[in-house]
């Protein structure tokens, strides 16, 4: 993929569900959407595999896979080269600085003693961004600036069965959330380029990979209308709401005054629900100042608000109504005033 044109603690559950296709919840905040049964979410931070030191993150059940979050929104990782990208393409350039990513380690600390293994006991993550794409070899799964977790324990070149940290004979199958293999470890990353499946034989020396997504958005919009507005009495207009966001903004209004408006959710615009009398003001403090929060949401709950805005109603020269009665015709003398 061309991502220069196209980038756009722990929960376990009680008991084993037999079903890998079944979803858990999982830490959303953590860029993990959900998890299956056969996936622990553990903020570890001893990433030696079992042969090298029985400190090592191992899962809870003793046959689980591990997601592990290291890093998020790193934007000073320089240029990182995937091994694999979620279509399968090998060595992706990705430059952090302009596509800032989150990190995760993908792990088995246990045993998984048979090449059935590989399909019966498949985990599967879904994140909430992007998958960028992987690093299954055992030199790109240790300490790394910037990316790694800060104050864990990482093995290095040369600890005790360092290489054997790498997928055996492994398979990797882009846009496929179906897709498995007895012959050997493997990874798949579905179409939605945010569903990673992972099958792997395991005994002591550990099966790790390294997850690369997008970073989540952390950005708020950015309110462009102005927080103060006077409208004549007698109509509904009150004020439209404008913000600026990269993703879809959501509008809302809160305290004051706000009993008084309706606003559309999606364009801002906020209407008085019922057209204001400058003669029999409604407003809180009955001087024709209505005064409410307005916040703007984006799809990644990132929000932020004015408060207050004050929409001021201003009197408006009425014209005098009066009616005359119909005057019958009649006959008056010369000089005598008349009277009905």
């Amino acid at each position: 993929m061309n991502y220069l044109l196209n980038k756009a603690n722990y929960k376990k559950i009680g008991v084993m569900l037999l079903l890998s296709g079944i979803t858990l919840s999982a830490n959303a905040t953590n860029g993990v959407a959900s998890v299956n049964s056969f996936v622990e979410e553990i903020a570890a931070t001893d990433f030696r595999a079992r042969a090298q030191n029985s400190g090592g993150q191992r899962s809870a059940s003793g046959f689980d896979f591990i997601v592990t979050l290291e890093s998020e929104d790193v934007s000073d990782a320089g240029t990182l080269t995937l091994e694999h990208d979620d279509d399968g393409n090998t060595s992706v350039s990705l430059n952090t600085a302009s596509f800032p990513v989150n990190s995760y380690l993908v792990y088995l600390n246990d045993d998984h003693g048979s090449n059935s293994d590989r399909t019966s006991q498949i985990g599967e993550i879904v994140f909430s961004n992007e998958i960028y794409g992987i690093f299954t070899s055992s030199a790109n799964t240790v300490f790394k600036a910037n990316i790694s977790k800060s104050g864990s324990t990482y093995p290095s070149a040369g600890d005790t069965s360092f290489s054997g940290r790498t997928f055996e004979n492994f398979v990797f199958f882009g846009n496929s959330t179906s897709s498995s293999t007895t012959a050997g470890d493997w990874v798949s990353i579905g179409s939605d380029t945010k569903t990673l499946r992972v099958g792997a034989k395991n005994g002591l020396k550990g099966d790790y990979i390294r997850v690369i997504t997008a970073a989540g958005d952390t950005t708020p919009p950015s309110f462009s209308s102005s927080a103060a507005v006077s409208v004549n009495e007698n109509q509904t207009s009150a004020i439209d709401l404008n913000a600026t966001d990269a993703n879809t903004i959501t509008y809302s209004i809160s305290g004051g005054d706000s009993a008084h408006f309706n606003v559309n959710s999606s364009t801002g615009v906020v209407t008085f629900k019922v057209a204001p009398d400058f003669e029999n003001p409604t407003d809180s403090d009955t001087n024709n100042t209505y005064s409410f929060t307005a916040t703007a949401t984006d799809t990644s709950g990132n929000f932020s608000q004015q408060d207050p805005v004050v929409v001021t109603v201003l009197d408006v020269t009425e014209a005098a109504e009066f009616t005359i009665n119909a005057i019958a015709d009649v006959s008056v003398n010369e000089g005598v005033a008349y009277t009905s």
